[in-house]
């Protein structure tokens, strides 16, 4: 399995589309699959949540470009925590099994997922944690779905290569201003800080599990082949 990892912006996905040519051009049999079934729950659950304290809300300045928006508060969040992360594992586990059918059914030889896995669900997950001015038990709650991703995620990604594409943040936001939703930086660093602490133990987590890094503003066949050979010497 091939996970990019990287914010929204860096190249992941047009670089995932490249990678997946050049296999099939030396015979493999990929798919790009997107392991992020828990984005279904994650956006129902916030929007449920809103709904649920429609009269009590506060306004919460997120994405740049745009006004503040309606929210529940850090403590609304707080208490329904432990039902987010029961889905987040719901949703986790629907990735896992939508990977093992698309290699039944589709005889997929090498997977490519172009939005991260875990290593998007993690920080998504977190970030959210964070803004309910967490306490104790939020952390426990953290900790114990963060032991549980890696040890599902442990088989899934053993022998396999994590590609982390990097931008620098005058880059993506140019990016992001022409999508319609500039991100903040203070959610990018956070992304990149999660990154970092996983990353730090991947040999330790994943068996034989190898990772490379990419400039995502920098020549794309030149960060192709930088990942094609991490891939053919494995």
């Amino acid at each position: 399995m091939i996970v990019l990892i990287g914010p929204q912006g860096s190249g992941k996905t047009t670089l995932a589309k490249l990678l997946v040519e050049k296999l099939r051009a030396q015979g493999f049999r990929p798919c790009i699959v997107k392991m992020i079934d828990y984005t279904i729950f994650h956006i129902l659950f916030i929007g449920f949540i809103n709904w649920l304290v429609r009269d009590n809300v506060v306004f919460v300045e997120f994405y740049e470009n745009l006004p503040p928006q309606r929210s529940a508060s850090p403590e609304v969040f707080k208490r329904f925590l432990p039902l987010l992360v029961l889905l987040h594992m719901l949703g986790l586990i629907m990735s896992l099994l939508k990977l093992r059918l698309f290699r039944l059914v589709k005889g997929c030889e090498i997977i490519v997922d172009d939005e991260g896995f875990i290593f998007k669900q993690l920080p998504d997950l977190l970030f959210l944690i964070a803004y309910s001015k967490p306490s104790t038990r939020e952390f426990k709650l953290a900790r114990m779905f963060s032991k549980f991703s890696v040890i599902l995620a442990r088989s899934t990604l053993r022998g396999g290569v994590i590609v982390r594409v990097k931008a620098p943040y005058s880059a993506l936001r140019k990016r992001h201003a022409r999508r319609g939703l500039i991100e903040p930086r203070s959610y990018i660093e956070f992304q990149e800080r999660v990154y970092d602490a996983v990353l730090r133990y991947v040999p330790e987590l994943y068996n034989n599990c190898k990772h490379v890094e990419v400039d995502g503003i920098g020549d794309m066949m030149r960060n192709l082949r930088k990942i094609l050979n991490v891939i053919n010497n494995r």
